[in-house]
């Protein structure tokens, strides 16, 4: 029979030369630094601007935010209150939330000078105390619908409230 012949590699490690370009390294390093300190700089300048574009839009929400009449006609005809600003842009939804902020504040100061109104003209006329519940519910009711569609989440934080305000009027009568 023939023999096998094993072939062997041998133990010698074959070193291939690298060619490194000093020069393009650093140069591409040099650029690096540059693109990192350029975003740095766009990004401050980015942050600078949004915050203005902040302050700007919470000033001109708070002079745009609904007038008291405006405020008091939407509740009579159950509409949703008209807000400024938008929710796209920075400026937009810092002056709809100024604006929002205000008219919720104005709905709660109309909301409990009306509840505070129903329970003395219920003392004057001696009125029963489930007729004295219904218009309080009435009035929460109707004071929180006016920001359902601007914001629900506003609408339901001033139901509450005005809700623990109606109950200690209603327990005090």
């Amino acid at each position: 029979m023939a023999e096998q012949v094993r072939v062997r590699r041998p133990n010698v490690a074959l070193r291939i030369p690298q060619v490194r370009f000093v020069a393009q390294e650093a140069e591409a390093r040099a650029k690096s630094g540059l693109a990192q300190s350029l975003q740095r700089m766009s990004n401050y300048f980015l942050q600078q601007a949004e915050q203005k574009a902040q302050i700007e839009g919470a000033e001109y929400g708070a002079l745009q935010a609904p007038t008291q009449k405006q405020i008091i006609d939407a509740v009579q005809d159950n509409e949703a209150v008209e807000l400024p600003g938008g929710k796209t842009t920075v400026f937009g939804r810092a002056a709809r939330k100024a604006a929002l902020e205000a008219a919720s504040d104005e709905l709660q100061f109309l909301a409990k000078r009306k509840i505070t109104d129903i329970t003395i003209d219920a003392q004057s006329q001696q009125l029963a105390p489930d007729e004295v519940a219904t218009k309080i519910d009435t009035a929460i009711a109707g004071f929180s619908a006016a920001l359902d569609e601007a914001s629900p989440a506003t609408a339901r934080a001033l139901r509450a409230t005005l809700g623990i305000y109606g109950n200690a009027e209603y327990e005090a009568y």
